[in-house]
C-alpha cells in the first residue's frame, strides 16, 4: 500500500512540476524597428527663357532667324529631355485677336543650329522625325541646357496670302529620369546609355 501511495505521490509531483514548469517565464525583450524610408525622386523641368514670339513684324520670305530655349532641371533626379515643336500660322480676326490660320506651316523650316554658341552645343541635340532629343550628358538637378533652332521662311512656298500673319513656334518639353534605362523605355528609342542609380 505504501508503495502505491509513493507512486501516486510521484505522479502527482511530476504533474505539478510540469504545470509549474509550463508557466515559467523566460527573460525576453522587444523593440520597434524604425521604418526604412525611401523617398521618391522628382522629375521636373522648366522653360526659363525663350525668344520673342514675333520677329519685329517684318519677317520676309527667305529670312532665317535664331530661336533659343533654355530648360532647367527643377527636380532631384538626373534627367534627359526632348522637345516636341508645334508650329502654326496665326491671323488677326475682326476684333484684333490672333487666331490660328488654316494656312500650312510647311513653308517654314525648323532645324538645329549647326554652330556652338553661348552654352549651346549642337552635338548634344538630335532631330528624329519631328522630335528633338537632348543626347548630351545627363542633366543634373538645377542644371540648365540651351537649345538653339534656325527658323527659315521659304521664298517660293510663301505667297501673298501670308502677308501680315504671325508664325508661332512653341511646343512641349518632356523630361524622364536618366537612370535604369528609362529614356529608351519611355520614348521607344535606343540611343541613351544605361545609367544606374
Amino acid at each position: 500500500m505504501g508503495r502505491k501511495i509513493f507512486i501516486s505521490l510521484l505522479y502527482l509531483m511530476t504533474a505539478m512540476a510540469m504545470v509549474v514548469g509550463g508557466t515559467f517565464a523566460w527573460f525576453t525583450d522587444s523593440k520597434e524597428v524604425a521604418d526604412a524610408e525611401f523617398q521618391a525622386g522628382t522629375v521636373k523641368v522648366s522653360v526659363i527663357e525663350r525668344c520673342n514670339d514675333i520677329i519685329n513684324g517684318n519677317w520676309n520670305p527667305g529670312d532665317c532667324n535664331e530661336v533659343e530655349f533654355k530648360f532647367q532641371n527643377d527636380g532631384t533626379k538626373r534627367i534627359f529631355i526632348r522637345f516636341i515643336p508645334e508650329v502654326s500660322w496665326y491671323e488677326y480676326d475682326e476684333e484684333g485677336n490672333l487666331v490660328e490660320s488654316d494656312l500650312s506651316a510647311g513653308n517654314v523650316t525648323v532645324q538645329l543650329k549647326d554652330k556652338e554658341s553661348d552654352g549651346y552645343d549642337p552635338a548634344h541635340w538630335e532631330l528624329h522625325g519631328n522630335i528633338i532629343y537632348y543626347k548630351g550628358p545627363d542633366i543634373k538637378p538645377k542644371e540648365i541646357v540651351v537649345l538653339k533652332l534656325t527658323v527659315c521662311l521659304k521664298g517660293k512656298e510663301t505667297g501673298n496670302e501670308y502677308q501680315g500673319l504671325v508664325f508661332k513656334l512653341g511646343g512641349t518639353v518632356e523630361a524622364v529620369q536618366a537612370t535604369n534605362g528609362a529614356p529608351n523605355d519611355q520614348w521607344g528609342v535606343n540611343f541613351y546609355p544605361f545609367i544606374g542609380n
